[in-house]
């Protein structure tokens, strides 16, 4: 369902799933599944990964797209960090 590469990866997220608070995880996935907002706050970078098994990209309308699933933020940490960068500094010059 993840796509994570690697061995030390996968051992991290197991490690936050199963230390994660129970709690926390129910309310995040009834969350998303009933969100229900007609504002959308601004401004709003919406990045997503091309092949996200959780979060389909099929159902987004994202700003950027990086290629990866659900978990960019630890596979494709760099990519993500060099467009926040970008993006950031955008916003700034403004």
């Amino acid at each position: 369902l993840f796509t994570i590469r690697g061995k030390v990866n996968r051992r991290l997220l197991r490690r936050m799933i199963y230390d994660g608070d129970k709690r926390f995880i129910s309310w995040a996935i009834d969350a998303v599944l009933r969100w229900d907002n007609d504002t959308v706050p601004q401004p709003l970078i919406h990045i997503h990964g091309t092949n996200d098994p959780v979060l389909p990209v099929r159902f987004t309308s994202p700003h950027h797209l990086i290629k990866g699933g659900h978990l960019l933020v630890i596979n494709q940490y760099q990519e993500v960090n060099t467009l926040l960068g970008a993006l950031l500094a955008k916003m700034t010059d403004k």
